[in-house]
């Protein structure tokens, strides 16, 4: 078996490599380059351990690769930042665009050398546990993975010369505005999966092609580690259900796309578009298309998201706006403060001052209020919706909200209560599904793969991600009390951001790789 020396990527592929680490340290498998497995990394290092993270796209920051045009984040940048790398800007938090966010991974990622312990454009095939050795053997397919072209395709990182930077500018113009004819022409399906293109590699500032064909020539390596962080995200398959008459909609020239496709609205201009779903993507997705479409309306089963806006009367931050008094409320008292705080705010919304707010401002705090109170809920009873976009739609657009089912029927749809609406579209914003493929077809070495735990292969299929929520510490596989396999990106918080959770997740991780935290044994955890 070939020892892999360092960071090295070569050797030959009969057997797998086994990941060279110091004495007494670990090694440990990264799988996603997005804002949890970059400070996974940098955790996981800074205690001495050997981290060698694979990412399917050609440049670092998960699901903002993919986001639609004007995605703004939901947290300010205060609580989305990490620790340990400011922005500069404590003093005047904002709200960053997905771009702006992207640049500030670039800068964390430079800042602690980040890039070198990342293979771009790799595929984790296949994670297996072997019983005799008690490594991780992950088969992976080195340089072939393909990604459609996105704007953050072509933003360079700090580290290109100025001619990259222009080169990448013009070539992303060029690139972006064929695909995007293609896709209106054939079909954005057909279109994502086949589109040959260049791009400027955002790390060193050279131009690369991405071709579908290369997958076919990618080299397929297995490495051996002694423990795995995945970090794949919550937003990486799209889950679309099936829409009961969505065959005879379609068929009568309706369309349904799923938020995951959807890019810029300009398509549903003059159009009557369904949104279903009222999470913060499709808040903004609503209130999005409601500037070009001819009419749309909201569908969500029963009760949507208690709804926070993104800043307050004042003019700040919203997500600041908290307290330990706050929180230290009995639960069995939430709603009754809650919609105490929501009354109080719809009265200030429809009678207060603020300079910061003008009067179409003060109609949507107003009818947030007027929401939250009429379903009564509250941010210690219902998840939290940290975005007004499809309130801003309803109020100064017309939109309308059904909180209702619904049926497809031709150029319509149906709702339980009875109304109806004419409708040309149906944008889903349903959300995604954890999924971890490269545990699912994996042959597990020997019946037995944890002998501390007792752990059979039938129990590893079991444990592997059906809801990492229910982990240890929300990060641990109660089926190896040693830690070795983690998930991180997966604890939400209802009013916080994800990325300071998953750097304190690394943090605890590293740890407990370290030896300086022992986990409880799998009965306890």
């Amino acid at each position: 078996m070939e020892i892999l020396d360092g960071m090295g990527w070569s050797g030959t592929r009969s057997e797998p490599k086994v990941v060279e680490t110091a004495a007494g340290k670990k090694s440990v498998c990264v799988i996603g380059a997005g804002a949890s497995g970059l400070t996974v990394i940098k955790e996981v290092t800074s205690l001495g351990h050997t981290a060698m993270c694979f990412e399917e796209n050609c440049r670092i920051g998960g699901v903002y690769t993919k986001s639609y045009d004007r995605t703004m984040l939901t947290t300010s940048s205060l609580l989305t930042a990490y620790s340990d790398y400011s922005d500069g800007q404590e003093d005047r938090p904002k709200f960053w665009s997905d771009e702006e966010y992207l640049r500030y991974l670039d800068g964390f990622a430079s800042e602690f050398e980040l890039y070198e312990r990342v293979a771009f454009r790799s595929s984790v095939r296949s994670v297996t546990k072997c019983g005799k050795t008690g490594k991780w053997l992950v088969t992976v397919a080195l340089g072939g993975s393909y990604t459609w072209p996105h704007r953050s395709t072509f933003l360079v990182g700090k580290r290109v010369s100025a001619e990259a930077r222009e080169r990448a500018a013009k070539t992303g113009a060029a690139v972006l505005k064929e695909f995007y004819e293609k896709a209106a022409a054939q079909g954005f399906e057909a279109v994502k999966s086949s589109f040959v293109y260049e791009y400027v590699d955002h790390v060193t500032g050279e131009t690369r092609t991405m071709d579908p064909s290369d997958a076919a020539r990618a080299e397929v390596q297995t490495f051996a580690f002694d423990s795995v962080a995945v970090c794949t995200g919550t937003n990486t398959w799209a889950s679309l259900p099936k829409f009961e008459g969505q065959d005879e909609f379609v068929a009568a020239g309706g369309t349904i796309v799923h938020s995951e496709n959807y890019k810029k609205p300009e398509i549903f201009k003059g159009q009557r578009v369904l949104v279903v779903g009222a999470g913060e993507s499709g808040s903004d997705i609503c209130n999005e298309i409601a500037e070009e479409a001819d009419k749309v309306a909201i569908a969500v089963r029963g009760k949507h998201g208690h709804l926070i806006p993104r800043k307050q009367a004042d003019g700040r931050v919203t997500d600041l706006n908290t307290n330990r008094c706050r929180y230290s409320n009995p639960y069995v008292l939430g709603d009754w403060v809650g919609y105490v705080n929501q009354m109080a705010k719809k009265f200030v919304a429809k009678y207060g001052g603020g300079k910061h707010v003008d009067q179409s401002e003060r109609a949507v705090l107003q009818k947030i209020g007027e929401l939250n109170m009429s379903q009564g809920t509250s941010a210690f009873s219902k998840f939290g919706c940290k975005n007004e976009g499809f309130v801003t739609a309803m109020v100064t657009k017309g939109a309308e909200l059904h909180r209702d089912t619904f049926v497809l029927k031709p150029h319509k749809a149906v709702f339980a209560d009875g109304s109806e609406f004419v409708a040309d579209a149906v944008v889903a914003c349903t959300g995604y599904k954890n999924a971890f493929p490269m545990f699912d077809d994996a042959s597990v070495r020997d019946d037995v793969v944890c002998a501390a735990s007792g752990a059979t292969v039938k129990d590893l299929n079991t444990c592997y991600g059906k809801n990492p929520r229910k982990l240890y510490k929300q990060i641990f596989c109660p089926l190896f009390p040693s830690g070795e396999l983690a998930f991180f990106g997966f604890a939400r918080p209802a009013f916080g951001s994800i990325p300071p959770t998953a750097e304190m997740q690394s943090r605890f991780y590293a740890l407990v790789l370290d030896g300086h935290i022992t986990l409880p044994d799998t009965k306890d955890m």
